[in-house]
């Protein structure tokens, strides 16, 4: 574990905030928006409904338990998830 530690310093930061990206580290599940452009939570959400994502899904990804980063996917359906 202390390796991985030396190689990504900022695991241990607590992720504040309530985008998608933070939501999933934080409870460690998937988050996801089902109708992106009336979600006023997206920060981006009118750039993504703009250039035709209508839902999204977003996976904490980590080393060990610490998590590292986050996988998000996109789609032109509404509700896929």
């Amino acid at each position: 574990m202390a390796a991985s530690r030396a190689i990504y310093p900022r695991a241990r930061v607590r992720c504040r905030g309530e985008t998608l990206a933070a939501r999933a580290i934080r409870e460690g599940a998937a988050t996801v928006s089902n109708d992106v452009p009336k979600d006023e939570s997206l920060i981006l959400g009118k750039m993504h409904a703009q250039s035709g994502v209508r839902s999204l899904a977003v996976f904490r990804g980590c080393l060990g338990t610490n998590p590292i980063g986050v996988l998000a996917l996109y789609t032109s359906k509404p509700d896929i998830l």
